[in-house]
């Protein structure tokens, strides 16, 4: 499946997609959703040297700790995992604007 959210990057689409749901919902949300979820990209689009647009993405992969994070309710650890996760192929922001730099279009 597919979903598009209006959010700041991938952490905060974990938390307004559990957020929808009401109170008594959420744990079980939680539960099916670290088990289902394969991936979170998020994208934000910035002008470039050329007065264009470039992408820039986020994205969040659903490894067993992710989805051991998201069970518990602790989706405010998730940005610093996708810091620390480069080494499975996640990808911050910034790293992402890094490597647009270094492409030259930024």
């Amino acid at each position: 499946m597919l979903a598009t959210l209006h959010t700041r990057g991938a952490a905060q689409a974990v938390e307004r997609l559990v957020d929808s749901f009401p109170a008594q919902e959420k744990d079980p949300v939680r539960n099916q959703l670290a088990g289902s979820l394969r991936a979170v990209l998020s994208q934000k689009l910035e002008v470039d040297k050329q007065e264009g647009r470039v992408a820039l993405f986020e994205l969040l992969i659903n490894t067993p700790a992710v989805g051991n994070l998201i069970r518990e309710g602790k989706t405010h650890q998730l940005p610093h995992v996708i810091q620390t996760g480069q080494q499975v192929g996640m990808l911050t922001f910034q790293q992402s604007y890094q490597q647009r730099v270094g492409e030259g279009r930024l």
